[in-house]
């Protein structure tokens, strides 16, 4: 069964059918590609043969927002270490978790 729908991926460490653009006819060996399933093979785009797709947009969103996530986690553990410490956390951690449970 033929699927309409685009799929994204990165071409490091995916493959997909023949791994060649249909737009510029150019092998797809490395950056972003999107491809769905024509029934009898695979329809493939690099990201540059397919830039008007708004899909690129929602996807680079996501990215920021989950790379945004990370770093402020990154940035309040660096904070909290060098405020009280790794063996504090340990002991903050073991405290709450014996007074109150640990949070669902």
């Amino acid at each position: 069964m033929a699927r309409k729908d685009w799929v994204y991926a990165h071409a490091e460490g995916n493959r997909t059918g023949l791994m060649v653009c249909h737009a510029c006819n150019k092998p797809i060996t490395e950056g972003q590609y999107r491809y769905r399933d024509a029934g009898e093979k695979f329809v493939l785009a690099h990201r540059r043969c397919s830039a008007t797709d708004p899909q690129w947009v929602k996807l680079d969103k996501e990215s920021a927002e989950v790379s945004a996530y990370h770093a402020n986690c990154y940035r309040a553990a660096k904070a909290f270490v060098n405020e009280f410490g790794l063996m504090d956390l340990e002991e903050v951690i073991e405290d709450y978790e014996s007074r109150y449970g640990v949070p669902q």
